[in-house]
């Protein structure tokens, strides 16, 4: 079955056999057009209504989503997978539009939770072995290209030989970088705690 809202047309899924639309959204605007059909417009009660009982509303509201999470999550997900293009537009929109406010949001919470973001990274390592493989390896050939015949590895060999437990021998100026990209010498190298350099990535910091 197709839902009866005219601005929506989904099929109706997980729904009584006798529903007429796919949400309780739909099911609301198909009520108001047939009273607007009936010549019983309540738009304007259900406005003043609300009105005058906002934060009644919105205490019923908040009462409802806590008694059913679970059933709320089941909605949403289906509206996502039956919506997937219409959602991945409308989130591709956003972050084009908030860039700025999204990386500074990111950054507060990284910030706020550095253990949690630091056991996510090393749970992810665990999980996905042959991707870390992967970029080791490209970090690896980076490694390489960068390393001018200046450079003096014995410095930089006895840097990581000497590299204490629980930290990381962290590019100052990173390889790979959108700005600037550092080389691989030993005035480039720091000693950084594992999970100050999983947080720091690529990024230029001084």
């Amino acid at each position: 079955m197709i839902c009866a809202n005219p601005n929506c047309n989904n099929q109706i899924i997980n729904r009584r056999s006798d529903a007429h639309s796919c949400s309780v959204k739909c099911s609301i605007k198909v009520k108001c057009l047939r009273e607007k059909a009936k010549g019983k417009d309540r738009s304007e009660y259900r406005k003043k209504y609300y009105k005058e009982n906002k934060e009644k509303i919105k205490l019923k509201d908040k009462k409802y989503r806590e008694a059913n999470k679970e059933k709320i999550a089941l909605r949403v997900k289906l509206q996502r997978i039956r919506n997937a293009e219409q959602y991945k537009e409308r989130t591709a929109k956003y972050r084009d539009n908030n860039r700025d406010k999204l990386r500074q949001t990111a950054k507060e919470y990284r910030e706020r939770n550095k253990e949690l973001c630091y056991q996510r990274v090393k749970d992810w390592g665990k999980r996905n072995k042959g991707k870390r493989k992967s970029y080791k390896a490209k970090h690896r050939a980076l490694q390489i290209k960068a390393t001018p015949k200046f450079a003096n590895m014995e410095k930089i060999h006895e840097i990581y030989k000497n590299c204490p437990k629980g930290y990381h021998v962290d590019h100052i100026i990173p390889l790979n970088n959108p700005i600037v990209c550092g080389l691989h010498v030993e005035w480039n190298l720091q000693y950084l705690s594992a999970k100050d350099n999983c947080s720091k990535g690529n990024k230029l910091i001084f």
